[in-house]
């Protein structure tokens, strides 16, 4: 008895890390789910939140995305153009893309795009004033 006890426990353990190997090679030949970023295009769901932007043109000026913001970084601030009278300001630092501003913008003015790469080295590059809120598609990087 003594000494099947340790050739037992010796089979077990065999058996799991065989059990093991064969587990992870069921792994081996299937098709990888990353991609290759930046050398292979990254196709987006179409409800997909990325970056916001405002089109001024359909803009109201009504300040219902900034009130609706859980986090409190849309700022509604005078347009130099003029019309819209107010216009949203966004801070990408505070933003937790969570769609409720897009939700209730009633003409529908501000909406996500698929940006993913807008790069900042200080804090103010990442602030979407009134010249970058309505052309988020040229800040991304590339």
């Amino acid at each position: 008895m003594k000494f099947i006890e340790p050739i037992v426990r010796e089979l077990k353990e065999i058996a799991a890390a065989i059990n093991s190997l064969i587990v992870a090679s069921k792994y081996v030949f299937l098709k990888r789910p990353t991609i290759e970023y930046p050398t292979k295009t990254i196709y987006f769901h179409e409800r997909y939140r990325g970056a916001l932007e405002v089109d001024d043109n359909l803009c109201i000026g009504c300040g219902i995305c900034a009130h609706v913001c859980p986090n409190r970084c849309i700022f509604m601030v005078p347009y130099e153009k003029g019309k819209p009278p107010m216009i949203p300001e966004i801070d990408l630092q505070h933003c937790m893309y969570c769609g409720l501003c897009v939700q209730y913008c009633p003409p529908g003015a501000i909406y996500h795009t698929h940006v993913i790469t807008i790069v900042g080295f200080k804090r103010e590059d990442l602030y979407l004033d009134q010249r970058k809120v309505t052309k988020v598609q040229e800040l991304e990087y590339k």
